[in-house]
């Protein structure tokens, strides 16, 4: 009861004030530099901010889902009441990984049926974002491959930041700076516009499984995004995927899968894997894990690379309550029985029924229409930009910015980017592919309204016409 009394007297404290308004703007005396923010939000509700900016009386339309994580906007009911009777249960709120509860097993099991590996896998999800499990992953399979010393990467790749992610990582080698392994970039798997389309392998395809064919016999993996969102968008095709799949197997590399970024509903599938129908040796979950609602991450893989003694294994026991978090996202995207009755007619009650990914291909075709015309209308409007390509898929997509004479131009798609938040009141974000940025990067939270959303592209509208 205490707890409950003091929550009731400290709601206030985290309001809006004039005191925290002028904190934030003097940050500048205190902060890194490359993370002093542009605008200040105080209040959210799905994919709607409040904020300190003057235009469209402070509202920012989120379609970037935050750091493209946010699945489910901000401040999911369903998420947030589970959060907060846990906090209120007197349960443990964090353990060794000596001492378990329920909900330690609860989610891995639930992990691990969601990724559709298959029975001979096991789940690590004692780590605490994207990079920690790349890392992890990483060291299984170099544990389990010992003595091959090369890791197999692409070019375009991101997979995080560290050691390790820094090795495996293209767009991020001018970070390495020291490594154990030798990494070899394979060229980016060629582009296509739609997973489902059949099609044959490229050729430029086809160089690439015959040169890892030559250099696979000292590789200890290959690790790969089922789609580059930080080059660019480019979507590797399904006939790749598979014959990637089949070569690994062949020269038996650990195949790894970062789904950082694709897993957990962004394309309609809780996973890349599922989407494709392609499983990897090791999957790596993350971001949209807990939605953003605390850190965590999680590895599948399978069993033969459990009697590894990989670094990291054992360090952390997890944040029970991002466990909650993400057992309660789980429950938003595919549904759950576990329905209070009290709620079960209510428009949330449905939700929890079906599971919001039953609404997918309707919020996938609204975004689809309104890039679709968002391009048609630039392009016959403005007078310096235009937009090229659309890559990507489901609710994440790239919108490639080309200059009025159709060439890339990272100067002006960062302008835009800056603009839209500003003067336009929408965040969308950029590819951290370094100088070679010419895209928009959308992440769409799957709770956004069609109304939302076409309000959101009409200001988009508005500013790229103006530019």
């Amino acid at each position: 009861m205490m707890i409950k009394k003091l929550v009731f007297l400290l709601e206030s404290k985290y309001y809006k004030n004039n005191k925290t308004a002028a904190f934030i703007n003097n940050s500048k005396q205190f902060l890194d530099p490359k993370i002093i923010p542009l605008i200040y939000a105080y209040s959210s509700k799905g994919i709607s901010l409040k904020t300190d900016n003057v235009i469209h009386n402070g509202e920012v339309l989120d379609f970037a889902g935050q750091t493209v994580t946010c699945i489910l906007g901000q401040n999911d009911p369903w998420v947030v009441a589970n959060m907060i009777a846990f906090l209120l249960s007197g349960r443990p709120s964090f353990l060794s990984t000596k001492i378990g509860q329920e909900i330690y097993f609860t989610l891995p099991k639930k992990i691990k049926d969601i990724s559709k590996m298959n029975e001979d896998c096991f789940v690590n999800h004692r780590l605490n974002n994207g990079s920690d499990a790349i890392d992890f992953a990483i060291n299984l399979a170099y544990e389990y491959s010992r003595g091959k010393k090369k890791l197999i990467s692409f070019k375009g790749s991101y997979h995080g930041q560290g050691h390790l992610p820094y090795g495996a990582s293209h767009l991020q080698s001018h970070r390495r700076f020291f490594g154990t392994f030798d990494t070899i970039f394979l060229d980016a798997p060629s582009h296509t516009k739609d997973i489902n389309r059949d099609q044959k392998l490229s050729k430029n395809d086809s160089n690439i499984l015959e040169k890892l064919t030559l250099i696979g016999k000292d590789a200890f993996a290959v690790i790969i995004e089922p789609i580059q969102f930080n080059n660019n968008g480019n979507t590797p095709t399904r006939i790749f995927l598979q014959n990637l799949r089949s070569e690994c197997n062949r020269l038996d590399i650990p195949l790894i899968f970062d789904e950082v970024q694709t897993g957990w509903g962004w394309l309609g599938k809780m996973t890349a894997s599922e989407y494709y129908g392609v499983w990897p040796d090791i999957m790596v979950v993350s971001k949209s894990l807990t939605a953003g609602y605390g850190p965590l991450s999680a590895v599948i893989a399978r069993r033969k690379f459990s009697f590894t003694d990989a670094f990291g294994a054992r360090t952390n026991g997890a944040d029970v309550r991002s466990l909650v978090a993400a057992l309660a996202v789980i429950d938003r995207l595919i549904g759950t029985r576990d329905i209070p009755v009290e709620i079960i007619d209510s428009q949330l009650g449905k939700e929890l029924k079906s599971g919001l990914l039953i609404d997918f291909e309707f919020k996938q075709q609204i975004l689809m229409q309104q890039i679709k015309k968002l391009r048609k209308e630039v392009n016959s409007e403005a007078k310096h930009i235009r937009i090229g390509q659309i890559k990507g898929n489901g609710l994440a997509r790239m919108i490639e910015i080309q200059d009025k004479n159709r060439h890339f131009n990272s100067k002006l798609t960062k302008q835009i980017q800056k603009k839209l938040l500003i003067d336009g009141g929408v965040f969308v974000r950029l590819p951290s592919n370094n100088d070679e940025v010419h895209t928009l990067f959308i992440k769409m939270p799957i709770v956004a309204s069609e109304n939302q959303i076409k309000d959101g592209f009409q200001r988009m509208k508005e500013i790229m016409i103006h530019i």
